[in-house]
């Protein structure tokens, strides 16, 4: 299960670009009006794969405690993944439907939105049920701030009827 998550991190990675919390890495996805890849249909079928493998692991008997734990650790990980890339497929979508002139179009794209805000909260709710350090505290407050707040700010400035602040002058 391991190199398979090894396997579809190095295809995120080298295909579909770099998936870390910097500064307007989701605003990208918002602010490109680009369909949904193959790559990335593969990359996320693989996490899915991973991650109820894991879950189909940890339902098994028996184990140590510290085991049990460090499998915790992975699901949330694994969880936060496939959330967080569910949330990217829909902001890539919502970045087509805003790109449209047309008033229905560019409501359906703040619902895509609002949508992939969802997944992201429920990303950063599985992350911070097994943090283990302070580079775990410190990625979460990272994502909070360039995953979910960041595309809020956007969403709010769409409904405001203005553009978001990537494309700001």
């Amino acid at each position: 299960a391991l190199r398979m998550l090894e396997a579809a991190t190095v295809i995120l990675d080298l295909r579909m670009g770099p998936f870390f919390p910097v500064h307007n890495v989701m605003r990208h996805f918002l602010d490109h009006a680009t369909p949904i890849t193959t790559d990335y249909c593969h990359v996320a079928a693989m996490y899915e794969s991973v991650h109820y493998l894991l879950d189909r692991v940890a339902a098994l008997e028996g184990g140590s405690p510290a085991k049990a734990a460090n499998l915790a650790y992975w699901q949330s990980r694994l969880s936060f993944a496939t959330n967080a890339l569910n949330a990217v497929r829909f902001l890539q979508e919502a970045g087509v439907a805003l790109a449209d002139k047309d008033p229905t179009e560019r409501q359906h794209g703040i619902a895509l939105a609002e949508q992939a805000v969802a997944h992201f909260r429920t990303a950063l709710k599985a992350m911070a049920e097994h943090v283990r350090d302070d580079s775990d505290r410190g990625a979460l407050a990272a994502y909070n701030c360039f995953l979910l707040r960041v595309v809020v700010q956007d969403i709010d400035a769409v409904r405001a009827g203005g553009r978001p602040s990537c494309h700001a002058p």
